[in-house]
């Protein structure tokens, strides 16, 4: 009995999270993925690829977290940085959502009758 408790709690722990305060779905901002750039590109440069990129305004984009950054030399006079941003972005967007990666225990036990002597 205290066994299925647990993993009621620990199911119940990992479930994902509903409405924050400000009516936004935590944890599903849009993804932009295979965001170019040249190698010596500004700062301000990324900002403004993510508004071209989403075709919204600069107030628009509340924030913004890189979450991969990675070259593209194939060409060697035209190396690239190539970048995966999550924005949190006020209002609708066409842009995927940020897939779930929430952690989740592994499942444990084999399902029934697989090692059965049938």
């Amino acid at each position: 009995m205290e066994e299925k408790n647990f993993l009621q709690t620990s199911i119940l722990l990992f479930l994902p999270l509903g409405p924050n305060p400000q009516g936004r779905i935590s944890g599903r901002m849009p993804r932009i993925t295979e965001l170019r750039l040249p190698l010596d590109h500004p700062p301000e440069a990324l900002r403004a690829a993510i508004l071209a990129r989403a075709n919204i305004s600069a107030d628009q984009l509340r924030s913004f977290r890189i979450t991969r950054r990675s070259h593209d030399a194939r060409k060697r006079h035209a190396i690239q940085l190539v970048y995966t941003i999550d924005a949190e972005i006020d209002g609708p967007t066409t842009l995927p959502p940020t897939p779930d990666t929430t952690w989740r225990p592994p499942v444990t036990h084999a399902p029934a009758g697989t090692f059965s002597d049938g």
